[in-house]
């Protein structure tokens, strides 16, 4: 006696089978009664514009409640972005080694901010000098905005190379790193930048793959 198997849709492709669930009874049923993922097409439409709209106004009010370039916590903003600076500044002078010296760096940070009292401390390795040393040939903010744009262009390249998706882009944009990166002035646009450019490069272009993540070690 043989046993008959419900009968199951199948289609098939250059290389398997595979089943095709959405055909199956039981499966359409569990659609209809609404028991799919909370997180939806359109819920991938509106959150990350939501999200995005909160952090434009966050960041809008954080400068706009600022007096003198530090905000109501008494730092200044872009206060990551200061220790850049004032390392720039210090080695355009001829002092490069003053960068690791707390107090005189303090001095060229509040040339920068000078309403700010806080001290940030320049923790990086003398390489990394040949990234900001430019910096301080501009005023403070001027050289905070080339900073952030520049970064942030290579790095959004990069993930549209990785990304082809509008949603997917969507959500990086609303991505809350990238905010705190911003108004921090941190060089994380920099480090993911080289890192994508390093993973986009492994396979084709190997030595160019190697130059990206030498570059990457110096940050």
């Amino acid at each position: 006696m043989s046993i008959n198997s419900p009968k199951v849709p199948w289609r098939l492709n250059s290389e398997r089978r595979t089943i095709d669930y959405m055909k199956m009874p039981e499966r359409r049923e569990e659609i209809a009664g609404g028991d799919m993922h909370w997180l939806n097409r359109k819920r991938l439409f509106i959150y990350p514009r939501i999200i995005l709209a909160l952090f434009l106004v966050i960041g809008i009010s954080w400068v706009l409640l600022s007096k003198n370039m530090v905000d109501l916590k008494g730092k200044p903003l872009g206060y990551d972005f200061i220790t850049f600076w004032a390392a720039s500044y210090v080695g355009l002078v001829g002092h490069a080694p003053d960068a690791y010296n707390i107090s005189l760096l303090f001095k060229a940070e509040n040339f920068a901010v000078p309403a700010s009292k806080s001290v940030y401390v320049w923790y990086y390795s003398p390489s990394f000098y040949l990234t900001v040393l430019p910096l301080a040939l501009l005023p403070y903010l001027a050289a905070y905005w080339v900073f952030m744009i520049s970064t942030l262009s290579g790095y959004l390249l990069v993930l549209r190379r990785i990304v082809r998706n509008d949603t997917a882009m969507w959500c990086l944009a609303a991505f809350s790193g990238l905010w705190l990166n911003l108004f921090h002035g941190q060089n994380a646009f920099l480090t993911a930048a080289l890192a994508g450019a390093a993973l986009l490069s492994l396979e084709r272009r190997p030595i160019l793959e190697s130059g990206h993540l030498r570059t990457l070690t110096v940050h």
